[in-house]
């Protein structure tokens, strides 16, 4: 059994991404990714897997240190960061794999520092990856060649949720269709609600 933990970057500060008006809401970011969930529908059962959302909670890199495999995925508005991460990382000796919308744009970004890159779309060659690396005779990199089918596409079935944080252990979910899935997600994301604003939203209903 391996130790994987799947890590989305924090974003910069900025006007879009509302940071200093998300205690006013009782949140810790306003996008929360649902990519997290689903990559981590798609290891095999018999691993361990930690998520974390950067935005959302800080990183413990002795805990990351401890890691079989650590993969990254962000977009460009979140290299800074991420790349910070992936050095970090590499720094402990830990294998790093890096995927998203920034490894498929700029992967020269990431040459020297990553040990695999996923290009496009994942719920093909992670899997294959998976096997891969089991074996020890993963590729350096991992290209989908044709765009995911979403009405097939793997249920995150195994996460629970922190409501204080963000998701941490796996745990089961059924299955739903991709646009349920992502709305399960985001709403389990949630922090529990306080009685005073239960009655404020039934009173705003």
């Amino acid at each position: 059994m391996a130790n994987i933990v799947i890590i989305n970057p924090c974003f910069d500060i900025s006007f879009w991404g509302l940071e200093y008006c998300m205690p006013l809401f009782g949140k810790r970011a306003n996008l929360p990714v649902a990519c997290l969930a689903l990559l981590a529908a798609l290891v095999p059962d018999h691993h361990e897997v930690s998520l974390i959302d950067e935005n959302v909670e800080d990183i413990d890199f002795e805990r990351v240190g401890r890691a079989d495999l650590v993969c990254l995925t962000g977009m460009s508005i979140q290299g800074r960061r991420l790349i910070e991460i992936l050095e970090e990382v590499k720094s402990r000796g830990v294998m790093a794999v890096v995927g998203g919308p920034m490894a498929t744009v700029e992967p020269e970004s990431l040459e020297g520092l990553a040990d695999v890159v996923f290009i496009d779309e994942a719920d093909e060659t992670w899997p294959q990856f998976s096997s891969d690396w089991e074996r020890g005779c993963h590729k350096r990199c991992y290209e989908q060649q044709e765009k995911t089918d979403v009405t097939i596409a793997v249920a995150a079935h195994r996460f629970a949720e922190d409501r204080s944080v963000h998701v941490r252990k796996l745990a089961n979910l059924p299955r739903l269709p991709v646009h349920l899935r992502v709305l399960r997600y985001h709403r389990d994301l949630r922090p529990a609600a306080s009685p005073q604003n239960e009655r404020a939203s039934l009173g705003r209903a």
